[in-house]
């Protein structure tokens, strides 16, 4: 099993979905350079993608990440299961998260739900690697600063009112 960090990584909301880049370790990581005249700005989702200049003042929203390290779920023969540990509990702000690997195809947020899914598509008995993880619930604004080159926050998130309680 591997060291369970928790630390955030971060990854700009607009790149979050199926396959979002891997988390970076501050928001400032995502700061690049326009290749015509210097200027700062947000790297794309992937590599080739056109970064977004920044300018002075400017909001971005960051979901965070959290690695909680790994798992093994292993299924008997009469049916039964058992995990060698048991899946941590949402972080304050976001959502704790379990899949096969890194599968993401296999993510769910319930361990009693992803034994059931899983056993609706491997019959097999024996060991699975699972891997536990967290993602913000709500987007986390941060501010640029041309004169540091860098960006400030987070920013206090105000409580959406539609949101259920």
């Amino acid at each position: 099993m591997s060291a369970v960090s928790g630390e955030r990584h971060w990854v700009p909301a607009g790149h979050v979905d199926e396959t979002s880049p891997p988390p970076r370790p501050t928001p400032d990581d995502w700061i690049v350079r326009l290749a015509d005249d210097g200027a700062p700005a947000l790297a794309g989702a992937e590599e080739d993608d056109e970064p977004t200049r920044l300018c002075d003042g400017e909001t971005v929203l960051f979901a965070w990440n959290e690695q909680h390290g790994y798992a093994v779920l292993t299924f008997a023969e009469d049916g039964t299961w058992h995990v060698d540990r048991p899946m941590p509990p949402h972080p304050e702000g976001g959502r704790m998260y379990v899949a096969m690997g890194r599968d993401w195809e296999t993510m769910t947020d319930a361990l009693d739900n992803f034994v059931r899914d899983l056993r609706g598509h491997e019959a097999a008995t024996g060991p699975h690697r699972l891997s536990y993880f967290a993602w913000s619930d709500v987007d986390v604004p941060f501010v640029f600063h041309e004169a540091t080159k860098s960006f400030r926050g987070p920013l206090p998130v105000a409580p959406n009112p539609g949101a259920a309680t």
